[in-house]
């Protein structure tokens, strides 16, 4: 995977030039990114680098979902002084996403890249439902299991009892000896 050249921004403003080159890096990557082979995305894997390996990740990720690139639309440049992030809205044969690319503005070279899904409101409203059933299920799991263990207490305490050594007869109170009153003479 071959890595642009990133240019460094040395205060928080990016020149007009600056942000048409940030723009045309991230076409670039994620136009390589989306052309690679389940093969090729396995030997970058292999290869082990921080960036490549978390790009390529989540495209592995989210390939299946978004289908074939299409297009990239719309892009939006931002700087906090350390990190370029650059937004672009990528169009793919099934869903859109927007694809977040973070390069370093000291060391010019990209540290991220991140491919995030579009979701309708209906797949966001699924995806709650389905989380809160899952939820729902492992708490009434839980409780029956704690039922069950509660309902075993009585097996235990009768276990308990056979295991106790026998307690030693207790001793019977020896008889008062018998006090013989002296009649008076």
């Amino acid at each position: 995977l071959s890595c642009v050249t990133v240019f460094a921004a040395k205060d928080k403003v990016l020149t007009e030039d600056q942000v048409a080159s940030y723009k045309s890096g991230a076409v670039k990557v994620i136009e390589q990114i989306a052309g690679l082979s389940d093969e090729e995305i396995q030997n970058y894997l292999d290869q082990d680098d921080d960036f490549t390996t978390a790009a390529l990740t989540s495209w592995k990720n989210a390939k299946d979902e978004l289908g074939a690139f299409v297009e990239v639309g719309e892009q939006t440049v931002t700087t906090d002084g350390n990190n370029v992030i650059i937004n672009s809205d990528v169009t793919y044969e099934n869903k859109t996403a927007n694809v977040e690319l973070i390069a370093n503005t000291k060391t010019s070279a990209y540290e991220s890249m991140a491919f995030n899904i579009n979701y309708t409101m209906g797949e966001k409203m699924e995806q709650a439902g389905l989380n809160t059933l899952m939820g729902l299920g492992i708490v009434f799991l839980m409780l029956i299991f704690l039922s069950f263990l509660i309902s075993q207490f009585k097996h235990i305490s009768k276990l308990t009892e056979k295991n106790k050594p026998a307690a030693p007869a207790a001793l019977a109170p020896a008889p008062a000896p018998a006090v013989v009153e002296e009649e008076p003479e």
